[in-house]
């Protein structure tokens, strides 16, 4: 007793640890983001450079389902990831997957994970496009070709993907396209051109391309 009020006296206690043995004081990464992207799922977040004066690195957390348990959680990577987008290429399509992040310290203490973000895979393209037309014209003295085709029905329709044969050497692939026509000056009189034409989603899935010219 006498010792344990000495301790005290001087502003110490018995049961002390340094701050960074506790899992609640160890900091963790922020601005902890989701998406999926081309058969994948990426996870994403934010720290500053200084986080490694005390942590090592970060595991990656996933579950699936509605609403899962701790307990349900399993980690992705075998050893401590130090990157800042973890991608996640075990998925399936259609399922709900959940993810948080936890740091460890150099003793390989782990603090408590962020909160979850959550994401449900979708890997199914839009439609195609149909009735893809292209029509020759000219302007001031200027050949061109305007492609046209009927608009993609879906409400996660991203935009529109552009393909010409013989390619154009300066723009390859016309990418971005949000209206259902493109003007293509960047034509030669007398030289038959065929494009291709295809949907994205939000998710970059891509459509099956339609010929037309």
């Amino acid at each position: 007793p006498a010792l344990a009020a000495g301790l005290l006296a001087c502003g110490h206690s018995v049961t002390s640890r340094p701050p960074y043995d506790d899992p609640a004081r160890i900091p963790l990464p922020e601005d902890l983001g989701v998406f999926p992207s081309l058969g994948s799922v990426n996870v994403t977040w934010f720290a500053e450079p200084e986080i490694f004066a005390i942590i090592d690195g970060w595991n990656v957390y996933r579950a699936t389902g509605e609403a899962p348990a701790d307990a349900d959680y399993q980690r992705l990577n075998p050893e401590l990831f130090i990157e800042k987008e973890f991608v996640d290429p075990t998925v399936e399509d259609g399922v709900r997957y959940w993810y948080r992040v936890t740091s460890v310290t150099p003793a390989r203490v782990e603090s408590l994970p962020t909160r979850a973000v959550t994401v449900v895979v979708d890997f199914t393209p839009p439609p195609p496009p149909e009735n893809v037309r292209a029509q020759a014209g000219e302007s001031g003295g200027f050949p061109f070709v305007r492609i046209t085709w009927n608009p993609v029905s879906d409400p996660e329709l991203r935009h529109y993907n552009l393909v010409r044969n013989p390619p154009d050497p300066l723009l390859p692939v016309v990418t971005g396209l949000l209206d259902p026509e493109y003007i293509d000056t960047r034509v030669e009189r007398g030289t038959r051109y065929v494009y291709r034409v295809s949907a994205v989603d939000d998710n970059l899935n891509e459509s099956a391309p339609v010929f037309g010219g």
